[in-house]
């Protein structure tokens, strides 16, 4: 072999190598490795094509592609400005289909994160481009926005495709750091989870997306975790709140078993703890499981009082940052018996001195006569509302609804023997403030259930995320009544159970703005060739604590005749409880099955359906 001959050879092993290195490099970089540098200059390497821009978009053409999106997104490295996305054919920019179970792509890109979260949101244009996102596995269990979407931020565009079978995991652990978690839901620091999106922003563009056979599952769910609509976690437009309608139905209670059980593990857990930012320890708000938030009050010894739901407690004294015992006890994963997931710090109160007497099944509050110490409704305009200023009462925060004669029905369990609670009015004609408590000004609270009416309330507020802010009584713009119940007499009045529950039977497809443009479908030939397709505007929602799981999976299959079968399968623990509304505006036929149980048959225009951990499934239709 001449040496001409073997330098060739050299030449070509060398060349071989070389080649085959940037091959196995390029691949590597595109799928698992996300340089800060390498990003910065060449973003386009990790998608089939395009400069990430309106004319010439990222190409998303490969189940690896979505992946890559998903790790810049986390990484932060898409924030300096609004890139353009497309999903479609590399070489056509046809609409295609990406099947994340294809044996053919690599393990690692069958399961990743949301793209975007609250760190950095998505704010670029993604175009479906009518392509489908099939059998996509989301991991979420170590974000607060959980969907395919995680945080979808201002200005966003997010349209046009359909996702098939995806399954959301969605099983938040208390592991996951929470110091920079923002608000959801008028002050909680609580999961948000949907199919398509977790947290939406309200300027976002969120248009034409269809869910085919999804499944949210949270199984393995260890922090607070909720959805607003199913298909959205969260939407900043209304606050996490539906106006209006069976969606609307909220309810909250609070029962002396339920007090009893919480402070007994507040006491056996937290003793040396401080309470509510200074120096005073836990026994000073809890004297005993029986003696409720405060020491008892007499007529000439105002004492420092609490309430169950402004009590906070810290391991240092002096904590700013203190947060409320009840939602440490959650995070801490204690068994707080919730009693069907009812009870509400935004919207129920009991304020020391109030003792819990009797035993397991009959024990009561015990209410003596304080109302002389209440501040007067008029002296309150402008400042924070304060509800250890009203001692032994119970408080209320109810939302507002057209109609002031009955905003939700309360129920009241009085144990028997002594006196009765009674409404303390505050406001005059809607316009005006009382400037004084009277004995005879009082309203009586009924045992058994009664209509809440407007007249009754105390003050209005507005909601500051943990804190609330009297409005003047002619407001039209304020978010809760407060109602306030205390004993009018000098016996003690014993009460086992203050329950509320408002259930509004009227909804129009603009009270569900957010998801007009998305929907549960079938399949994607029900709106590629239906020119007459009709949104079904069928969302649900659900709300779970720690150490609770919920599994659902939502089919909509059109009826041979004009209608649909609505099948939903589910399984939920504990006091965790799920729901679903439809809005029947066209008045469909639809026969509604539960884990295979038919449940409802009808056209009527409202069906709403709630189901709890014994699998009972309430349903209320209304035309």
């Amino acid at each position: 072999m001449t040496r001409k001959i073997l330098v060739k050879i050299v030449i070509s092993i060398l060349v071989g190598i070389i080649t085959l290195s940037s091959i196995t490099y390029a691949w590597f970089v595109k799928t698992n490795e996300y340089d800060g540098h390498l990003v910065g200059g060449s973003k386009q390497v990790y998608f089939a094509k395009g400069i990430g821009t309106s004319l010439d978009p990222f190409i998303i053409s490969e189940a690896n592609h979505l992946f890559n999106l998903s790790k810049l997104q986390e990484k932060g490295y898409l924030q300096d400005k609004v890139y353009y996305f497309k999903v479609a054919d590399e070489d056509t920019l046809a609409p295609i289909t990406i099947d994340f179970a294809d044996p053919s792509i690599p393990t690692f890109t069958q399961l990743f994160n949301p793209i975007g979260d609250h760190i950095y949101p998505f704010i670029g244009s993604f175009e479906g481009n009518e392509s489908t996102l099939l059998n996509l596995n989301i991991d979420g269990s170590t974000k607060q926005d959980v969907g395919v979407f995680g945080y979808i931020g201002d200005d966003a565009t997010v349209r046009n495709f359909f996702i098939e079978n995806p399954t959301i995991y969605s099983n938040p652990t208390s592991a996951t750091p929470m110091t920079s978690f923002h608000e959801h839901n008028e002050g909680e620091i609580n999961r948000a989870t949907g199919y398509i999106v977790g947290h939406l922003a309200s300027s976002a563009i969120f248009e034409k997306i269809y869910v085919i056979s999804p499944k949210i599952d949270s199984s393995l769910n260890d922090m607070e975790n909720r959805s607003q609509y199913g298909l959205i976690g969260f939407t900043q437009a209304n606050g996490g709140v539906i106006d209006g309608g069976p969606r609307d139905t909220y309810f909250f209670s609070l029962t002396a078993d339920w007090a009893y059980n919480v402070f007994t593990i507040a006491r056996n857990n937290y003793l040396s703890h401080y309470i509510n930012t200074g120096i005073l320890q836990l026994p000073s708000a809890i004297p005993s499981v029986t003696q409720l938030v405060g020491k008892t009050q007499t007529n000439s010894t105002p004492l420092i009082n609490y309430s169950i739901s402004t009590l906070r407690i810290s391991p240092t004294p002096y904590d700013t940052n203190a947060p409320y015992l009840y939602d440490q006890m959650v995070l801490d994963g204690y068994e707080v018996n919730q009693q069907g997931s009812v009870y509400s710090r935004q919207n129920i109160d009991v304020v020391g001195g109030v003792n819990i007497t009797g035993v397991e099944g009959s024990r009561a509050f015990a209410f003596s006569k304080t109302f002389d110490k209440f501040p007067t409704p008029d002296t309150l305009v402008n400042q924070t509302f304060n509800a250890q200023a009203f001692p032994g009462s119970i408080i209320l925060y109810v939302r507002p609804n057209a109609d002031l004669n009955n905003l939700g029905t309360i129920t009241g369990d009085y144990l028997g023997g002594g006196g009765t609670l009674a409404y303390v009015p505050g406001i005059i004609n809607n316009s005006s403030y009382q400037r004084s408590i009277k004995l005879n000004n009082m309203v009586s609270f009924p045992a058994g259930q009664s209509i809440m009416s407007a007249s009754n309330a105390f003050v209005k507020v507005i909601s500051n995320g943990n804190s609330y802010t009297v409005a003047p009584a002619n407001s039209t713009t304020f978010d809760y009544y407060v109602f306030v119940l205390t004993n009018t007499n000098s016996n003690s009045t014993s009460i086992k159970s203050v329950l509320f529950e408002y259930s509004p039977a009227v909804l129009n497809d603009s009270d569900l703005e957010a998801i007009k443009d998305v929907d549960f479908i079938n399949a994607k030939e029900d709106v590629l060739n239906n020119p007459t397709y009709v949104n079904s505007y069928l969302n649900f929602g659900y709300e779970i604590i720690g150490s609770q799981h919920l599994s659902i999976e939502v089919d909509r299959r059109p009826m041979i005749s004009d209608g649909f079968d609505i099948y939903i399968f589910f399984d939920i623990s504990d006091s965790s409880f799920f729901y679903i509304d439809f809005i029947n505006i066209n008045n469909k036929n639809m026969t509604i099955y539960v884990n295979n149980v038919s449940v409802f048959i009808g056209n009527n225009r409202v069906i709403t359906l709630r189901m709890n951990a014994n699998e009972t499934v309430n349903v209320n239709a209304y035309t």
